[in-house]
């Protein structure tokens, strides 16, 4: 994973944009952190996106994600080919623990209130349908439209989360211990924060 200069300029442009501008900016920077804009790109924003673009690499890969997507298969089959009650389903599997106490039930809701991809499905599902696992970035969906008012939708879900980034960079953090290297590997010290 890397940033070229010209995505890190256009990301950290578009950050002091939506801040009120570089004067805005490098005025708070200076004020409550001493920083300058310089510095802070380099020492806080620079190492926090690449952050943000292995955290985003790890979530998108469907090898590390397989497990997960296994038990969404499974439970999508229960679901449909034995016909066992969806709510009891998600009340036993969901990994979403505010819907899961409830059936799955996530009320009603139009479009733009949710995920595009949870959406793009969900609006195309029939009463009573369910859809095969729809992965997002929380994890695997099974959707169910339990029924459906104008614009509006009331579906239920039973999610299955997909591997957390902290996790994994935990996981990598207790493997590179006691290691000891000839070289420098700056990308990965700039995402695993000392202690």
């Amino acid at each position: 994973i890397s940033i070229s200069k010209d995505e890190l300029e256009k990301e950290f442009s578009d950050l002091v944009t939506s801040s009120g501008g570089e004067e805005d900016f490098a005025s708070t920077l200076k004020k409550y952190y001493g920083l300058t804009l310089d510095e802070f790109k380099q020492k806080i924003y620079k190492p926090t996106f690449l952050r943000e673009k292995v955290a985003e690499a790890i979530s998108g890969d469907e090898k590390i994600d397989a497990a997960a997507k296994s038990q969404a298969d499974e439970i999508y089959e229960k679901a449909t080919e034995e016909k066992i009650d969806f709510s009891k389903l998600a009340k036993e599997y969901s990994q979403d623990p505010g819907s899961a106490a409830l059936g799955g039930d996530l009320g009603y809701f139009s479009k733009g209130k949710m995920v595009a991809e949870f959406e793009e499905v969900a609006f195309k599902l029939k009463k009573g349908e369910i859809s095969k696992p729809v992965r997002t970035i929380y994890g695997y969906h099974i959707i169910k439209v339990t029924n459906i008012k104008g614009n509006e939708i009331q579906a239920s879900h039973i999610l299955v989360k997909v591997r957390d980034f902290n996790e994994w960079l935990e996981e990598k953090k207790t493997e590179l211990e006691g290691k000891k290297y000839l070289g420098f590997i700056p990308a990965l010290w700039q995402i695993i924060p000392t202690k």
